[in-house]
Formats: structure tokens, C-alpha cells, sequence
């Protein structure tokens, strides 16, 4: 049965400094035990999983750490991040299952806590711990990092970029400093995790610099990780938000040049040394036809030489899904009603912003229609202004701070749709695999999560969503039992 409806929070109730501990030792309690004790089976008996451990133990053996090799041979076809880390963990734990496992899983648990982080700042804990919980428990998560390949580790630092850029759009150090964004910064330091301060306004500044670098950072990552399909689906959903929102205006914030500067200093000397290294080859291919061409154009295509890859019929491509985000994925239809109810907050980014207050900001939106319709006529400056004009009241900052998390709950929502899509999309047209939508899991079960708690909170009243409950329920009854 679901869980009561969580207590409406008031003025008097300040945003929690940090994660609950509870909450921390639950989700590591649930990891040690679902990820870690698996750590050391199966052992390697998939043909990826023993060909990529092999490419990384040749790589501790031979002390080549630019060539990929599996029994003497030239193997160009995979970026070498991954096996970098499975090298590393077999020089510090010798040559097992449990070394090749142990990144997978760090990175499972990083992924969680990103997520645990976001929709915590975003929402409330309760989403938090359900988009945590959600990521391990995931029938996909946890399938596919049983066996050595990079999904997981695409997928955490996609999130990690798109979660900086994010962060790096929000309003500037230059008005957040000004009485209309001091409750903005406090409330910002707040969800860092910080303590309230003369020294907040500078720590927030340094986050505020940093951000964009971290964004930079986590694409060169990921590009070394699976390649430049990374940047298809960072900038394809980058530049998509920024048209919608009408936010184009603000690509500088991105930090352009110096970021992309940061960019190639991480990510270009392994291509540039590969290419260099591996001139020739069959028809006078070398390391650039074959990674760029072969690997990236062709294989998309389905033209990819040698032609071993095919592609999962449309329909089970589609359907498969629910199998790989059981048993979140029981709970789509209660995403899917309250979807097509607030289709229009993909305006709220850069429209008329709705009046919230404290008591109404928990959850997605406010879900009567006198709530719904009740937008300010008034642009988003006029709104902060006013928040600004109640400051010597006790309610101003709490106010004002309810006013920005509906705005980034709005965004937060847009753009894990947007990526979702065009990861899955993407996929579609291309070869595939099963695993490959890996990356498109942690923005699909977050978006999941906060309808299952919107749906929560308006449980007693509203008959549809509570059926939609009941029902998810029932279903994962039937299926236990069978």
C-alpha cells in the first residue's frame, strides 16, 4: 500500500541541511548487499565481458595503456576509460572477478547518490530516497553491470553533465547577490549542504565557477568512456532545452571556450596518441577509419565491418523496457496521467511563472484547476520583486525559495523528457542492444519517482491516481506470487 501523505511543510519547517542519515545508511545498506555481495559472480563467461577483461589485464601486463589488445591483437574498436579503471582495480586486487566487477559497482552507487542529490534539491527526500532506491533496484541496473561493459559509467557522467548544466543556467552570482537573490543564495548553500554565513555568498560563487567546468569535465569522461555518442545526446538535449525555454541567449554561461579548452586537455591526447600509434592496417586503415568511421558512422547505420551487430525488432525494443525498469516501471501509468495533465510545464521555464508558497511547493504542481490556473500576470522579475518587498517578514525567504524550486522543478522535468526521448529515439533507428538505453535510466526512473509521490500526496483525492496506485500494486502482488 503506499505510504501516507507526507506532512504538508510550513514556514517554521526550514529545508534539511543534509541527507537524512537514514536515508544514507539505507540506500548503502541496500547497495552492500544487492551489488557488493555480487561482486564476485558470475564469474566471466560473456563473450564482452572476458574479451573486455582481457583488453584490461593486457593493458596492466604489457603497460600499454593507449592500444587496447585481446590476445595480441589490436583491439580499436572501444575508448579506453573503462579499462583504465579495471586495470587499475586489477593491480590493487589482483586478477579476479571481483576486480573487474568492483568499478561497475562504484559507479552504481555514485549514480544513486547523483540521483538521491538531485531530486532532493529539486523536490523533497521522499522523492530522493524513492529515485535512490529505484536505481538499485532496477532490473536493468543490476543485469547489466553482471557483465564488464560502460554503460553505467556513460550513464553517470551524462547526468553528472546535464545536472552541472543545469546548475550553471541558474540566475548569476551578480543578481543573486542583490537583495532580490539573497534568499537564493542561503537557500542554494542550504542544498549544498552548507552552513548559513558570511562566507556563504562566496562558496556559492565558487560552485557558481565551477559548475560549468564540472559540465566540460564529465563530457570529456564520457566521451572517453563510449565516444562521441555522448555529445549527441548531451548537446541534442542541451540545445533542445535552450530553444524551449527560450534560454539560448545565456550559452555563454556554458563557458564555451574555456570549457571546450578543458574539454580537449582531457579528452583529446588518448585520440591523438592512438592515431599516431596505429597508422595501417587491412586496405590501409588505420585507428581514424576504424574508431571514427567504422565504429561511430557505419556501425550507427548498420553497415559496421565486420557486420555482427543487429537490431532488437521495434516492438520489443519498445516493450522491453518495462522489463528493464521493473518493477518501477508498474508505476508509468501514474507518470503518464499526470503527464498529460501538466503538459503545460514546459512553459514554465520561460513563461509567466506560477504563485506558489510554501505550503503548495512539495509537490510536481499544484493539482486542483483554480491551483493550475492560477499564474502571475506579472513577468518572473516582478515576482522576485515582490518576494524581495516582504523581507523584513518572516516568510519572504521561504516564499521566494518556493517560487525558484517550482521554477526548477518545471525545468528538472523538461529536460530528463528531452533526453529520455532522445536517447530512446536514437537507439530505435540505430543497431542496438539491449543495454544500450542504459544511460536514459536514472532520468526515466526520477521522473517515475516524482509522480509516484505527487500521487501520494493527492491519494485520498484523487480517484484515477489512486486506482493508478492500487493497481501498480496489485500487478507486483500477481507477479511476486507467480
Amino acid at each position: 500500500m503506499p505510504l501516507s501523505p507526507p506532512r504538508t511543510p510550513t514556514h517554521h519547517a526550514p529545508h534539511p541541511q543534509r541527507p537524512p542519515t537514514r536515508h544514507v545508511l539505507a540506500l548503502l545498506a541496500l547497495w552492500l548487499v544487492l551489488f557488493f555481495a555480487a561482486l564476485f559472480s558470475p564469474p566471466l563467461l560473456d563473450d564482452a565481458d572476458s574479451t573486455h577483461a582481457q583488453a584490461a589485464r593486457a593493458m596492466l601486463v604489457t603497460g600499454d595503456w593507449v592500444t587496447l589488445h585481446v590476445d595480441g591483437i589490436r583491439y580499436l574498436e572501444k575508448p579506453p576509460l573503462p579499462y583504465w579503471l579495471v586495470a587499475l582495480s586489477f593491480r590493487l586486487f589482483g586478477f579476479n572477478t571481483f576486480a573487474v566487477h568492483l568499478p561497475l559497482a562504484l559507479a552504481v552507487l555514485t549514480l544513486t547518490a547523483l540521483g538521491y542529490v538531485w531530486a532532493r534539491r529539486v523536490f523533497d527526500c521522499r522523492t530522493a530516497l524513492y529515485t535512490g532506491l529505484a536505481t538499485l533496484t532496477c532490473t536493468g541496473v543490476f543485469l547489466f553491470t553482471r557483465i564488464f561493459i560502460p554503460e553505467v559509467l556513460l550513464s553517470l557522467f551524462l547526468c553528472l553533465a546535464l545536472y552541472a548544466f543545469l546548475r550553471t543556467l541558474e540566475p548569476t552570482m551578480e543578481s543573486a547577490t542583490t537583495n532580490l537573490g539573497a534568499p537564493f543564495i542561503a537557500q542554494s548553500h542550504r542544498d549544498m549542504g552548507g552552513v548559513g554565513g558570511p562566507s556563504s555568498p562566496r562558496i556559492v560563487r565558487l560552485w557558481w565557477v565551477a559548475y560549468p567546468y564540472i559540465m566540460w569535465t564529465a563530457l570529456a569522461l564520457a566521451v572517453l568512456t563510449k565516444g562521441f555518442v555522448a555529445l549527441v545526446f548531451f548537446f541534442g538535449t542541451a540545445v533542445l532545452y535552450l530553444a524551449l525555454t527560450g534560454n539560448l541567449h545565456h550559452w555563454r554561461r556554458v563557458r564555451p571556450f574555456s570549457g571546450l579548452a578543458l574539454f580537449l586537455l582531457i579528452a583529446a591526447p588518448w585520440h591523438i596518441l592512438a592515431s599516431l600509434r596505429n597508422t595501417g592496417g587491412e586496405n590501409g586503415h588505420g585507428f581514424f577509419w576504424f574508431y571514427f568511421i567504422n565504429e561511430h558512422i557505419l556501425r550507427f547505420l548498420g553497415r559496421r565491418i565486420p557486420r555482427d551487430y543487429n537490431k532488437l525488432p521495434f516492438a520489443l525494443y519498445w516493450s522491453l523496457h518495462a522489463v528493464w525498469l521493473f518493477p518501477w516501471s508498474l508505476f508509468v501509468p501514474i507518470a503518464a496521467v499526470l503527464g498529460w495533465r501538466h503538459r503545460r510545464i514546459l512553459r514554465f521555464s520561460h513563461g509567466p511563472q506560477p504563485v506558489v508558497s510554501p505550503q503548495t511547493s512539495s509537490g510536481l504542481l499544484p493539482s486542483s484547476p483554480s491551483h493550475r490556473n492560477n499564474l502571475s500576470s506579472r513577468p518572473k522579475a516582478a515576482l522576485f520583486a515582490a518576494a524581495s518587498n516582504l523581507s523584513s517578514r518572516p516568510k519572504a525567504a521561504l516564499f521566494a525559495a518556493a517560487v525558484e524550486r517550482s521554477q526548477h522543478s518545471s525545468t528538472l522535468f523538461l529536460l530528463l523528457s528531452l533526453y529520455s526521448t532522445l536517447v530512446l529515439l536514437f537507439f530505435s533507428f540505430s543497431t542496438n542492444q539491449e543495454y544500450y538505453t542504459f544511460p536514459a535510466y536514472l532520468p526515466l526512473l526520477m521522473l517515475i519517482c516524482i509522480a509516484l509521490v505527487r500521487a501520494e500526496h493527492v491519494f485520498d483525492a484523487d480517484r484515477t491516481l489512486r486506482r493508478c496506485v492500487l493497481g501498480a500494486h496489485i500487478a507486483y502482488t500477481v507477479i511476486g506470487l507467480g
